[in-house]
Order: structure tokens, then sequence, then C-alpha cells
């Protein structure tokens, strides 16, 4: 009866990749086994009962359980026997990888290869493997997929000539070699020969992500949910998590990350997920932070870092957690994240950001490189990063990768703003919609709405507010470049001067420096004016930072500091309450769009007629806008998506209260009159307001803003930091 089972249990994970049913037979067996005393039954029951991966069994008590098991049987065989050396690789693989390490199986793996049982080593060599998959060991794991390849000459198991042919697929994949198609197709035949349930739930995760790669969203999607089917046949405990990992690259690709949140926050915490699997933690901080909710974001984003980035397990799932972190932090404008994230992911700059062996493909890690850099500031780094995430892309033959690549590469640009870089901008953009457009996905906002702004401003700001800058920065390097519209003197290159306006020179020593001239706008790094450091503001989607100096700090967006960003774009330029209440941008004022100058003492002034609150094309968008909520909202009530209709109430509430502040009684929109007291104390308070958030952060900031910016009828920012 005991053979039997075994038997009957053998036959269900080495021919059929049954792993459900031969769970089931390995436990009766060990049963049976324990209770006549037979050290070799119980052995073998308890080696299988492990399965065919590490770890398939990812509860606490299941995991618990295997390892009890092992160590029983460890106990009742002899220690130098080749049964005892497999119970003890199977029990040190299971503790390595759910430890993140691998010197435990390696130093058996090795004893193995000094035995004489070719099964041993098989085993030892494809259970090490699994303990291998971070992205730092990607020779060493093509060196074990080859000799296991070999070793499956010598044991005859057609099971290890599978696994070896699929550990090879995974390898080639990860690397980006580009025999991994071919390796894939020579494991697609065999299979073809006899299916196998286990190799085969992963070879059609494969195959979904070679669709997505295409760009092929329906056929990828469809494939995906019969590639759950092959899972759940064959028993195996990833099919929720790889489920979920297509539908989250598939979505993410198509602009339609959003509609993932609920479905994400309901699977982050289930206990069939890897113990060092991140990533849809890190899915949902980013997913969160694109959708415009930046409190979950931030506490997805801080319960994923913990106190340190770095400590992360580098599992199969490392490279893309990291990039869902770098895609959070960019969204909350998380720069000291960002940079943790570029520090760790830059080694691995050559290869493809892929999950688990092979389920999902985000791209090149050149494009987190990017984006990361994007974050941080640095652009020369951020066009050459995205430049390469392009090229990669385009070699990998992800053509959605590389649509998004070339939009954040277009946002890169404008926000470099060096010679030619606004044009070639605009051509990259230019190139992504049409991409974009072939696909069917949707690019990013964002990037799309900077580049837009960055190319108006080239045409609306005369000549003479772009700003030649030199700049020398204490790291002891020099810079120089142009920088105009709308982030003031971005710099580039090298030389080194001094000057009069505003400009920032990111030299190569990534210092600040004087400049001349001076641009309007939101504002990109701290500035010089007459030879004093400046405060500037930069949006970043929600928030702003702000910059002093070599301090910075992110602050929620604000009435206030939109009104700080105006008036740190244009120092020692008095501009009018009214016209700062009224919202009208710096950049139609300096085209000269709007009927109105410059005084020869330096203010921009209000025109002298009476202004609406909000002007005719506002007025009319967000009535249009409430129209849209209101049937959106009936629509997700109607689906039962509660999130997204609580989402779009508050966005309506908004839009409500902004419209009745604009009107007066019988529905007459109210103006500003002649008299600039409103003005003068709207923008009094809303200002303070902002400076104290601000030096909640940073009191030496807020001190420079206390001291520098005169409010009343007339307001002004004048630095005061030598």
């Amino acid at each position: 009866m005991r053979v039997q089972l075994l038997a009957s249990a053998v036959r269900a994970l080495e021919v059929d990749g049954d792993l459900s049913a031969s769970r089931v037979r390995f436990d009766a067996a060990f049963r049976a086994a324990t209770a006549a005393a037979d050290p070799e039954a119980t052995a073998l029951a308890a080696l299988g009962f492990g399965g065919m991966w590490v770890h398939e069994q990812r509860s606490t008590t299941g995991a618990a359980l295997v390892e009890s098991r092992l160590r029983h049987a460890l106990s009742v065989v002899d220690p130098g026997t080749t049964l005892a050396l497999r119970l003890r690789v199977r029990l040190a693989a299971e503790t390595d990888y759910r430890a993140g390490t691998h010197e435990d199986v390696l130093a058996l793996l090795a004893e193995a290869r000094a035995g004489a049982d070719p099964v041993t080593l098989a085993e030892a060599l494809s259970l090490a493997h699994h303990c291998l998959l971070g992205p730092a060991h990607d020779r060493h794991r093509l060196d074990l997929s080859a000799e296991l390849i070999a070793q499956s000459l010598v044991t005859g198991r057609r099971s290890d000539q599978l696994t070896g042919l699929l550990w090879r697929t995974v390898d080639l994949l990860l690397a980006a070699h580009p025999h991994a198609e071919r390796s894939l197709a020579e494991l697609q035949a065999e299979l073809a020969r006899t299916d196998h349930r286990a190799i085969r739930f992963v070879e059609r995760a494969i195959a979904v992500m070679l669709r997505l790669r295409e760009g092929r969203f329906a056929d990828a999607e469809a494939l995906a949910a019969v590639c759950a089917e092959h899972g759940h046949r064959a028993g195996d405990v990833d099919v929720t998590g790889w489920y979920g990992a297509h539908l989250i690259a598939i979505r993410w690709f198509q602009g339609r990350a959003a509609e993932l949140v609920p479905v994400l926050a309901h699977q982050v915490n289930s206990p069939t997920f890897s113990a060092v699997d991140n990533s849809h933690l890190a899915a949902l901080a980013a997913v969160h932070a694109i959708s415009g909710d930046a409190r979950q974001a931030a506490a997805a984003l801080a319960r994923l870092t913990g106190d340190d980035l770095g400590a992360l397990p580098r599992s199969s799932s490392w490279l893309v957690t990291m990039y869902g972190a770098v895609e959070a932090a960019d969204a909350l404008g998380d720069a000291d994240t960002a940079a943790a994230a570029y520090r760790l992911l830059e080694p691995f700059a050559h290869i493809p950001m892929i999950a688990s062996l092979g389920v999902a493909c985000f791209g090149s890690t050149q494009l987190a490189l990017g984006v990361a850099s994007l974050t941080t500031g640095a652009g020369d780094a951020a066009v050459r990063h995205l430049r390469a995430a392009v090229r990669d892309n385009w070699a990998l033959g992800h053509f959605p990768a590389v649509a998004l690549s070339r939009c954040r590469l277009a946002e890169a640009l404008a926000r470099r703003a060096g010679p030619d870089d606004l044009g070639a901008a605009r051509r990259e953009l230019g190139v992504a919609r049409q991409e974009a457009r072939g696909l069917g996905m949707a690019l990013p906002k964002a990037p799309q709405a900077f580049v837009a702004a960055a190319v108006h401003a080239e045409r609306s700001v005369p000549a003479r507010t772009t700003a030649h800058c030199t700049a020398r920065g204490p790291g002891g390097g020099a810079g120089s470049g142009t920088g105009s519209g709308i982030e003031r003197g971005a710099g580039h290159g090298s030389g080194s001067g001094a000057g009069s306006g505003g400009g920032h020179g990111g030299g190569h020593g990534g210092g600040h420096g004087a400049g001349s001239g001076s641009g309007h706008g939101s504002g990109h790094g701290s500035g010089r004016h007459g030879g004093r450091v400046a405060v500037t503001c930069r949006r970043h989607g929600g928030r702003w930072r702000v910059e002093f100096g070599e301090r910075a700090v992110i602050v929620a967006d604000s009435v206030g500091m939109s009104y700080l960003a105006m008036l740190t774009a244009n120092p020692a330029t008095e501009i009018a309450a009214v016209e700062l209440a009224a919202g009208r941008g710096l950049l139609d004022r300096a085209a000269g769009d709007r009927m109105r100058g410059t005084g020869t003492d330096g203010r921009i002034a209000a025109s002298g007629s009476a202004q609406p609150v909000l002007d005719e094309v506002a007025w009319r968008d967000y009535r249009r806008r409430l129209a849209h909520l209101r049937a959106d909202i009936d629509a997700s009530e109607q689906a039962n998506d509660l999130a997204r209709a609580e989402h779009l109430r508050a966005e309506q509430a908004w839009l409500v209260d902004e419209l009745a502040t604009a009107t007066g009684l019988g529905g007459r929109r109210r103006q500003f009159s002649g008299a600039t007291e409103r003005a003068r104390v709207s923008v009094g308070k809303a200002v303070r307001r902002a400076i104290d958030r601000i030096g909640q952060c940073d009191p030496v900031i807020a001190d420079e803003l206390r001291t520098g910016i005169s409010t009343g009828a007339h307001c002004r920012y004048r630095p005061s930091s030598a």
C-alpha cells in the first residue's frame, strides 16, 4: 500500500506535473510511512510533499508543516545516505529562499556534485537555481540550468529535462538574450510531445508577457485567463499572484492602472504571495499615486520602503518592485526615495524589469533610472537613461514600453530645456503619441502636459527672457546652459561666472550658480538674483518642490503655493495682489496677451476694469466638468465602484465650492472691484499659510520667504540671503 501511494504521488508530480494531486498523495504516503515506521518511505514522502518548486506552501502553517516533516525524516534516516543529503538540500533551499539568501543551498550543491547520485544532484541544481533568481545572479543561473539539462540525460527523468529547459528559457529572458524565444520554442516542442501541467503553466505565463510586449492587449488579457486555468489545473499556488501581475502590466501600459486600486488593495495582503515578493505593494503605491490619492500612495510607499529600501530581498520580483517604488516616488515628488532606488538599480541598467519567471515585463531598467532621475532633477541623466530605454525596449520588442519611454524622454528634454531640447521634446512626444495610438494605449497625462506647457512657454515668452547661464557649483564642477519658459535658467555643460538675473547651472559639480536674465513661470532648482541666493518652486503633480541653496522640501499644493511660485519666479518685481488672486498666467503677461503692462517702477499692474474671479473659459470648463462628473458618478455607483464614486464626488464638491465662490447674488458672476482690499487680504493670508507649511519642513527656507516677501496691494519677493 505504501509503495503504491508513493508511486502514484511520484507519477503525479514528475510525469503529470499535477502539484495539487501529488501534494495530497504525498501527504497520505507520509502518514502511512510514519505509521509503519518506514524511514525510506518517510523521507521520500517528505521530499515529495515539498513539491517541485521551492516555497510551494505559502501560509505560515503550511511552510512549518513542510519543514517539520523534512526534519522528522532527517532524524530517522541514516545521515550518511543520499536520502539524508536530499533532505538537507531541500531544507536549506526552503530556509534560504524565505530569507532571500543562497549560501547554505550552494554549499550543499557542492556536496551533491562530489557525490555519486545523479537524482540528488539534479534536485540540488534546480532548488539552488530557484534561490538565485535575483538580478545579480544571471551568469550563475545559466551555468546551473545548462548543468541540469546535462544531468537530466543521466537521471533519465523527463521532469529534469523539462525543468532544465524551462530554467534556461527564464534565464535568457531575464538577461534579455536574443535567443530567449528560441529556447522557449524548444521547450514548447517538448511540451507538445507530452504535456506537464506545472511547466505548461509557466510557459503560458511567459506567452502572456510576450503578447503584452507586442502591444496585443486584448490577446494578452484573454491568454492571461487561459493561463490562470492552467495554473488551477496544475494546483500552483502562484495562480492568483501571476494573474494579478498580468493584469497590472496590461492595465499599466493601457493607461488604465487606476482601475486596479480595489483589486490591488484586496490582493496585497494575500497569504498566497511569496515571502520575498513585495511587487503588489509597490504597484499599489504607484497606482494610488498616479490616481491622485497621495495619502494612500505615501502610506503604501512608506510600508514598502520601511527604514531602508535596500533591505528588500533581491528576489525575482525585486526589479519590478523597485520600478513601482520609482513611479510612486515620482508622482509624489519624493526625491529621497527616487535617489535611493536609482543607486540600487544602476548596476542592473542593462536588463529588463521582469516579474518572477517571465510573467510580466515593464521594459528596460533604463526606464526606471530615467524616471528616478526626473524626480531628483538630474536632467542630463534622465535624458541619457530614457534614450537608452527607448533603444533597449526596441531590442526587447516591447512596443508599449517604447512609447512610454519616449513619452518620458520628451518630458526629460523639456525639463532640461537645453539648446534644441524643446524641439526634440516636441518631436519625441509626437512619435510617442503615434506609437500609442497604433497600440491602443493612453500615455500618462502629466508628461504630455509638461511638454505642451514648455513648448507654449517657448513660443509665448519674448527672446529676452531666455537666459544664458554660467555657474560653478559647490562641488567644484562648472556648468553653463540656457533656460527658458516654465523652468527658469535650467542649464548644463561647463563654464563659470556670475551675473544678475535668475539662473541655475547644473554643472558637473552639481552646484548652483549665477546667470544673466530671468524667466517666468515655475522655477527649477535654486537660482540667484543680483548675487543673492533665491528661493525657487517647481511643481510635481499635486506637490511643490521648494529649493533654497542646497536645501529643498516637498509640500502639498495650495493656492498660496501658486502665489509663491509666481513671486519667486519674478524676484524684485511687484505684482498686483488682484492679479495673483485672479490667477492670470505670468507667461501670458510676459507675452503681452493682456492689455496691461509693467510700469516704470517695476510693477506688474492690474488693469483698471473690474475682472471676474473666473474668466469665461474657466467658467465653461468648470460647468462642463461638473456635468461629466454627475454622469461618471452615476455610472460608478451602478457598477458598484464605490471607491471611484467617492473620488469623483470629492472633485465635484471642490468644483461646486469654486463656482460658489465666484458667484454673487442672483447667479451673477462675482467680480473684483477696482479696490484691491479683498485681494490684498486673501493673497496675504494664503501666502502666510503656505510659508507656515514650508516652515514645518524647513524653518530656514520659511525664514527666507518671510523676510523676502512683502504682501499688500502689490506683492514682491526680494531675495534677502547673500
